[in-house]
């Protein structure tokens, strides 16, 4: 009889599935994405735009695998977070978080600077936070898909 599957395993599983088919949405609009890194080489920009769906397609096989208990996915999900911590900011550049705050500010009529908000900090903020937040959620897969535990449990043959 084949073990149960850990709680963690199921929810980081499904969390891999679920926000890849979220950020494939942001790819669909190609217009949007060249506006947020407008400034880098055509080439540079059409290689990360290609590697982003790359990524959402094995973050959606990644979240599969571990759904169905395979090592191999437990190892593509630590290859995953390893390039989610030492990509952060080639993922999450400053420039193009201002240029979304310049955006959603167009958006709402200026209300941000009628605000006194000031883009250029907003901008800054979030894409700390963000970056924070990626690289933590990173590393508690991390730490949490090597723990003894959690190997031994895809070491055990399924059946």
């Amino acid at each position: 009889m084949p073990r149960k599957r850990p709680f963690g395993v199921t929810v980081l599983g499904v969390g891999f599935i679920a926000t890849s088919l979220l950020q494939l949405t942001a790819l669909l609009d190609l217009r949007h994405y060249r506006y947020l890194f407008q400034n880098w080489p055509g080439e540079f920009l059409l290689l990360r735009f290609a590697a982003s769906w790359v990524m959402r397609i094995l973050g959606i096989a990644a979240g599969l695998g571990l759904l169905a208990q395979d090592e191999r996915a437990r190892k593509a999900v630590l290859g995953l977070s390893w390039f989610t911590i030492l990509t952060v900011y080639w993922k999450h550049p400053y420039d193009g978080f201002l240029r979304h705050v310049r955006y959603v500010n167009d958006m709402l009529d200026g209300l941000l600077e009628q605000l006194r908000i000031s883009l250029p900090s907003l901008a800054l903020w979030s894409c700390i936070t963000t970056m924070v937040f990626e690289v933590a959620c990173a590393s508690v897969v991390l730490y949490y898909l090597t723990r003894p535990r959690i190997k031994a449990h895809f070491a055990t043959p399924k059946r």
